[in-house]
């Protein structure tokens, strides 16, 4: 299940690149609608609240999809090294979340 969702906010995360590239205007997600959102909500928390990886998965989570929706705002006022700044950072927030929610999934067994 987690790898399922981690690759949905990969999706997500090509979604506003494919933006900053000239493409459509993606569709952005508030933090608690998407579907890591609401499992860090539910399940997650139920299983892994206790525990200091989950309350920075939180922490990034939010920062990530805020960092995203500011790299759509600059591309839109035509802040093009904002932008990129922007999604610079939420790359690596990404792979952060992916990195603590395996060390979660791991911790599981």
């Amino acid at each position: 299940m987690l790898e399922a969702i981690v690759l949905a906010h990969l999706r997500y995360l090509e979604n506003v690149e494919r933006f900053m590239e000239g493409g459509p205007e993606p569709a952005l997600t508030p933090p608690t609608e998407c579907s890591l959102g609401r499992w860090l909500a539910g399940e997650g928390r139920g299983a892994y609240g206790h525990l200091p990886a989950f309350q920075e998965v939180v922490s990034l989570h939010e920062r990530f999809h805020g960092l995203t929706a500011e790299a759509v705002s600059l591309k839109q006022e035509g802040k093009e090294a904002e932008a990129r700044e922007r999604m610079n950072e939420a790359y690596r927030l990404f792979g952060r979340i992916e990195h603590l929610l395996l060390r979660l999934d791991e911790e599981r067994l």
